[in-house]
C-alpha cells in the first residue's frame, strides 16, 4: 500500500517539489486547488513510506527558515524563507531581534515553531531584551537549541517563493 502525503505549495514550488518526488522514487497528483490561497496548489505525494518521507523532508529543508516580525508594521508576521537555512528561526522585534539555531531540525524545528506561536503575538512591540527573557526559560530547556541576539536579523522581508 502506498503513502500518501498532501502539501500545499506555491506555483513555483511545483516544479522543484516534482522533482524531489521523482528522485525519491514517488510520484505527484495535482489536485484541484481550493480556493484557501489563489496563489497555492495541493499536491499529493504517493509512493513509498520511505520515499513519501524523503520528499516531506526535502521539501521542509528547500522551504529554509523561519521569520517571525513582531513589529506592529509587519504585513506578514509568520513566513518561511529560503534566505535563512533550514533550522533558523530570526524573530524581529522592535530594536532588532534575536536568532534562534535549531540543532536538529528534523527532529525539533516543527516543536520550537509550535512553542514560539504560544508564546508570542504578531505586532507585539517587544524589545530584543523583553523578547529574549521571554523566550530563554522555555526555549533553553530544549536540547540542542540556542538564543542569541542579533541586531540585523530581518532577512529583507517575505520571501513568496518559499511558502509560508
Amino acid at each position: 500500500m502506498d503513502a500518501r502525503f498532501r502539501v500545499i505549495a506555491t506555483a513555483d514550488e511545483v516544479e522543484q517539489i516534482q522533482e524531489f518526488a521523482t528522485s525519491a522514487g514517488a510520484r505527484t497528483e495535482i489536485l484541484t486547488p481550493r480556493a484557501l490561497d489563489p496563489g497555492t496548489v495541493t499536491l499529493l505525494i504517493v509512493g513509498s513510506i520511505a520515499a513519501v518521507a524523503t520528499v516531506q523532508a526535502a521539501i521542509e529543508t528547500f522551504r529554509g527558515g523561519q521569520v517571525i516580525d513582531l513589529r506592529p508594521e509587519a504585513a506578514t508576521p509568520f513566513y518561511r524563507t529560503r534566505k535563512l537555512h533550514y533550522g533558523l528561526i530570526a524573530i524581529i522585534a522592535v530594536d532588532g531581534g534575536v536568532q534562534i539555531s535549531v540543532a536538529e531540525p528534523k527532529e525539533m524545528f516543527g516543536e520550537v515553531i509550535g512553542l514560539l506561536e504560544t508564546l508570542l503575538r504578531p505586532g507585539e512591540a517587544l524589545s530584543t531584551q523583553a523578547l529574549q527573557a521571554r523566550l530563554a526559560p522555555r526555549l533553553l530547556e530544549l536540547e540542542g537549541v540556542t538564543l542569541s541576539a542579533s541586531p540585523d536579523s530581518e532577512p529583507a522581508g517575505p520571501d513568496r517563493s518559499a511558502g509560508s
